[in-house]
């Protein structure tokens, strides 16, 4: 019951990679009860085993706890990425010798004369590559294809700067090589539909995405994973609106966004995503440089802090946290210092205003959200402790959240996918529990609930349970709880 106790709402997704599985048992512990709710996989090889071992080594310990973890696994778009053995700074007039390929750690290895030229690798470049071609290194550095052979380019630095492991390579104004699903990403997805992963994120296209959707469902057909949407870059208002809609949620990646977009529009565009998500009730969340800085700083940068606090404002679900700063050595102070910030920025919200911002800007509701609605704004005027939500599924608890409650959304569900997957909802504690009837199930619930506080409560209870019928009963009311 860590998550009842915690100050803050908002979500935290924290990378890890295959080296997580030399961590202890109670390193992962500590990093759950830190605050890290649901864990993001890059899917970045093919070495299915070691991610199948960490993603059930995640799910075990969380269970040894008591407690529930969600995975998240990303499928990478088919962009070209290089690979450094660590992030290294370059020189203006430098020559890059870039190796076609991944290549192991050991295969690394610097020229003779080091100050010429060191060697790097990019996975793959394409048919269209050719000298005098501009490449660019991420959002930082660029420089001039002076050669080009099947298994190495070379490069003239055009500028000073650092050339960061995994960055993005843009190659004639695209980073893009193929359009349709690789063959690395099709064994990815047959991969994750082995595994009992929450949710997966796919980068689609405006042109296909109805055509990559189906293939995607068609994929995961029979397994609950909820697919998310990553958004690289601005859309059309009708794209976007048919990207959340028939998706189960958005991540903005706001790195390559930098690239794809002018600067001074991504901060605007954002919001507008936000608020389309907010107003649909689908989960958004953003990644890419969140915290960046503690990668070289022992503390963020207040641009950092305010990037992570007006995120909150506008109604973000959760921020994605990339590994290189939940180093062994550093996770701590990372999710630290993340957690001090959201919680001040969700203490500083004007909830009865932010709750009349979303209901006007609503679709026209249907029942189940006209009773989440209801909630919250009982839950305000009451200046209620908790929302306890019985919910066998994951539709009330993700309206619930819609409406940006100012406590936290106890969520009680005998199925396990719907405890970790409602992990995402901004303010959701999801507690897994025993299937039983609505009395019961209330009863274990408030002495639950009692057995976690030393002061009275109010409680705002929403139950939608499934009748004989199956159809969804959804009731609302109100309870002090007293010690």
């Amino acid at each position: 019951m860590f998550r009842l106790k915690s100050k803050r709402l908002t979500k935290i997704i924290g990378t890890l990679d295959e080296d997580a599985l030399m961590y202890e048992d109670s390193i992962i512990r500590e990093m759950i009860e830190s605050g890290i709710d649901i864990v993001r996989i890059e899917l970045l090889h093919h070495n299915y085993k070691s991610y199948s071992a960490l993603i059930d080594r995640l799910y075990s310990v969380a269970a040894s706890m008591n407690s529930s973890i969600a995975t998240l696994l990303e499928i990478p778009a088919n962009n070209r990425t290089l690979w450094v053995p660590s992030d290294y700074t370059v020189e203006k007039d430098r020559e890059l010798t870039i190796l076609v390929g991944k290549r192991d750690a050991q295969e690394y290895k610097e020229s003779e004369d080091e100050d010429e030229k060191i060697f790097i690798s990019i996975n793959v470049l394409g048919t269209d590559i050719m000298e005098g071609q501009t490449i660019i290194f991420g959002d930082e550095v660029s420089g001039e294809i002076v050669s080009v052979n099947p298994d190495e380019i070379k490069v003239i630095i055009k500028n000073d700067g650092v050339i960061y492991n995994r960055s993005r390579v843009y190659i004639n104004g695209s980073c893009k090589y193929a359009m349709n699903f690789s063959e690395m990403q099709i064994k990815h997805l047959d991969f994750i539909a082995q595994t009992n992963a929450d949710f997966i994120t796919f980068v689609f296209s405006n042109e296909n995405f109805n055509e990559e959707l189906a293939f995607l469902q068609e994929k995961l057909r029979g397994k609950d994973i909820k697919i998310l949407c990553k958004i690289e870059k601005q859309l059309e208002s009708e794209v976007l609106y048919e990207f959340i809609e028939k998706t189960n949620g958005i991540v903005i990646a706001r790195y390559p966004m930098g690239a794809e977009m002018p600067i001074e529009r991504i901060c605007t565009y954002q919001k507008e995503v936000i608020a389309a998500c907010r107003q649909r009730a689908k989960p958004v969340l953003i990644s890419g440089h969140v915290l960046g800085s503690l990668r070289n700083l022992p503390y963020p940068l207040r641009a950092d802090a305010c990037d992570v606090y007006n995120g909150v404002i506008d109604g973000i679900d959760g921020f994605v946290v990339c590994s290189e700063i939940l180093q062994e050595d550093n996770w701590r102070n990372t999710l630290e210092m993340l957690t001090n910030i959201l919680a001040t920025a969700e203490s500083s919200i004007e909830y009865r205003s932010a709750f009349q911002k979303i209901w006007i800007a609503s679709i026209k509701p249907s029942i189940a959200e006209s009773i989440a609605s209801s909630a919250i704004k009982t839950c305000i005027e009451l200046e209620a402790n908790y929302i306890l939500c019985l919910a066998e599924h994951g539709r009330a608890p993700r309206l619930l959240s819609k409406y940006k409650p100012p406590v936290p959304i106890i969520t009680i569900s005998s199925l396990i996918k719907t405890v970790q997957q409602s992990l995402i909802h901004r303010g959701t504690v999801p507690i897994l529990g025993e299937k039983l009837d609505y009395k019961q199930a209330l009863t274990n619930a408030v002495e639950m609930i009692r057995a976690n506080t030393d002061r009275n409560c109010t409680v705002v209870v929403v139950t939608e349970l499934l009748d004989s019928a199956k159809h969804f009963n959804e009731q609302m009311g109100v309870l002090t709880i007293e010690q």
